[in-house]
């Protein structure tokens, strides 16, 4: 299976949720844990409302059933999100019995999610930037405030130009 990095062209906060939801995975390995990439699914993002990410929801036949809405993503934190809609105790594999001590560990960093950082252009970002200087010098330029500079720039432009004539003749 192909491994795909789990990002958002350079968010650090997937970066950091991606161990423990990789985690999810070996303490929960009845449920599927599936990760979609809102940036390039942008129609999941719609059918959701996923404004933020990493959004992390729970659901049932396709259907959300739950969000996780808290500010930080910890694993005590994810375990019990589950633990309340499904009452499915997390499981681990070291001792063979359910209440496990909560940690991620150094293979939950490896994967299946990969946590990669892309350095690229976010050419919608720039292009906003662009559109907003464009405006603010666009409103800028009729302001009174605007004019008033122009006006003493020039009549300090002309006085220059008087002074330089003065001294050439």
């Amino acid at each position: 299976m192909k491994q795909k990095p789990f990002n958002l062209i350079s968010c650090r906060f997937s970066e950091a949720a991606a161990p423990k939801f990789n985690a999810l995975g070996r303490l929960f390995p009845q449920l599927y844990v599936i990760a979609i990439d809102a940036y390039y699914h942008y129609s999941v993002t719609i059918r959701f409302g996923i404004s933020g990410v990493p959004s992390i929801y729970l659901l049932h036949n396709g259907r959300p059933v739950a969000k996780y809405n808290k500010t930080e993503i910890t694993l005590d934190g994810l375990a019990e999100f589950i633990k309340a809609f499904t009452l499915i105790e997390p499981y681990s594999s070291s001792t063979n019995e359910s209440n496990p001590s909560l940690v991620v560990i150094e293979s939950d960093s490896e994967g299946p999610l990969v946590i990669v950082i892309e350095n690229r252009t976010n050419y919608l970002l720039v292009f906003s930037w662009i559109f907003c200087l464009i405006v603010v010098a666009y409103y800028s330029s009729r302001s009174t405030f605007f004019h008033k500079i122009k006006d003493h720039i020039r009549i300090m432009w002309n006085e220059a130009q008087t002074v330089n004539h003065e001294h050439a003749e």
